[in-house]
């Protein structure tokens, strides 16, 4: 898809994504949308949108994410991958930029409806950069809400494997949807 994201909300977490496609935040300042009581649909209130309070932590981007809100230091991106001339919305550098060909990702779509991804992966991607374990602490609460990223059952949420199922590295996870050790390519059926 050409689109990946069209956030016109507060309070999103985007974690361990490859985003092929377009990423734009923007407000939404004339609806007001209800949030909820914790794991209920109760409403607790109503809020507009300015379009802040969004985390975007260890994904990979192979577009430039866009960012049109009114609060943009509320959102916070670290840990990401830019591939294919992408860029950081923001001077960061806990970001890193990679000179890529092109060939980074691949997707093949078979004729019974099935899809093959293929992600070229470097080792170089955590050798010079730390990054967090997602977990309901390092997420903190959305601003609006108050409330924690947690499990429905109000325990710590961790984000501790990946796509397909692997273990992630809790001290330096690798980006994007697949936890890798070395330079590699990963397939998926998705």
């Amino acid at each position: 898809s050409p689109a990946s994201v069209l956030n016109q909300s507060q309070g999103g977490a985007y974690v361990h994504n490859l985003f092929v496609g377009k990423v734009e935040i923007a407000p939404d300042l004339e609806r007001e949308t209800p949030f909820l009581r914790p794991h209920s649909t109760e409403i607790a209130g109503l809020s507009n949108s300015p379009g802040g309070d969004h985390r975007f932590l260890n994904n990979i981007f192979s577009t430039s994410p866009l960012i049109t809100t009114s609060e943009p230091e509320e959102i916070e991106f670290l840990g990401n991958i830019y591939l294919n001339g992408a860029t950081p919305p923001f001077d960061s550098d806990q970001e890193l930029t990679v000179s890529d060909d092109g060939t980074a990702h691949r997707l093949q779509l078979n004729p019974e409806g099935s899809a093959m991804l293929t992600l070229r992966t470097d080792a170089n991607w955590t050798a010079n950069t730390r990054r967090k374990f997602i977990s309901t602490d390092s997420l903190g609460k959305t601003k609006i809400s108050g409330l924690a990223f947690d499990n429905p059952d109000e325990s710590s949420l961790e984000v501790a494997q990946d796509y397909q199922g692997n273990i992630r590295n809790r001290e330096n996870p690798f980006p994007g949807p697949f936890e890798c050790a070395q330079a590699e390519e990963v397939f998926a059926i998705v």
